[in-house]
């Protein structure tokens, strides 16, 4: 269980240079967050967080309804590539079959960092972001008690990512 969640930890090595980078350039919708640069470099000291991540991930993917190849690949490619043995990829076979609630998911959240953290993963995964998928990342949000005006801008610059990227 401890090299899984070390694997929820890696799946956000990407995303932590966007996070950082987002806390610097945006000023007072940073604010709740502050100090996350900081804390994404920093040991997680907290057992429950990776798990979280991977449970806000499986919810993102789920929200429409189904778990389409791409969320998949996001969601077991990092896992893929921490060296799991086949019991820790079993416990994430179990948690895709479950359908995580997001209380349950911000509880496991004991700092903004971490809030930010875990919201971050579940937008990574949306790819159409269709009403369903919205709705799920406000109710994370809501639960994260992340500002609106940090989730927007975090939205933002990943579809502006996205957008570069395809071009």
């Amino acid at each position: 269980v401890g090299s899984v969640k070390n694997a929820g930890q890696g799946m956000l090595g990407s995303a932590q240079g966007l996070l950082a980078s987002l806390m610097a350039g945006q000023g007072a919708a940073a604010q709740p967050v502050a100090a996350a640069p900081a804390a994404l470099e920093a040991p997680q000291l907290n057992p429950d967080f990776a798990l979280a991540v991977i449970r806000a991930m499986i919810g993102a993917a789920k929200a429409d309804g189904h778990v389409d190849a791409a969320e998949t690949d996001k969601i077991f490619g990092q896992i893929e590539s921490q060296g799991l043995n086949a019991q820790e990829k079993s416990l994430l076979m179990r948690e895709m079959a479950n359908t995580p609630n997001v209380a349950d998911i911000a509880a496991a959240a004991k700092t903004d960092e971490e809030s930010a953290q875990i919201y971050l993963a579940a937008t990574l995964v949306c790819d159409s972001q269709c009403a369903a998928e919205q709705a799920y990342l406000a109710s994370l949000a809501q639960s994260l008690k992340l500002e609106p005006q940090f989730t927007q801008a975090l939205q933002q610059e990943l579809l502006a990512m996205k957008q570069q990227q395809a071009a």
